[in-house]
């Protein structure tokens, strides 16, 4: 039995500096929450951590996130009815 986990990774161009303070901001998470975080399970909770911080902020993502989610569905929906009418002819 295998365990075959689909990832899709990306990446981002930090300085060396930036990556030494979110490696160091990530230990300190560690040591807090008694857990040994994947750098993914970090950002997250972090990003959650914005939410309390800073609800401005985390009302504007919120928005954005609501609204690319809406445009995605209807560029899809829009695909999908091409692909009707395209069947028609």
């Amino acid at each position: 039995m295998t365990h075959e986990k689909d990832y899709s990774f990306g990446s981002l161009r930090l300085k060396r500096d930036t990556l030494e303070l979110l490696k160091d901001i990530k230990e300190a998470f560690d040591v807090s929450y008694g857990h040994k975080f994947t750098m993914d399970e970090f950002i997250r909770q972090m990003a959650a951590s914005l939410e309390a911080g800073d609800p401005g902020v985390w009302d504007i993502y919120c928005t954005m996130k609501t609204q690319r989610e809406e445009l995605a569905a209807k560029v899809e929906e829009a695909k999908r009815l091409r692909g009707q009418e395209n069947k028609k002819d």
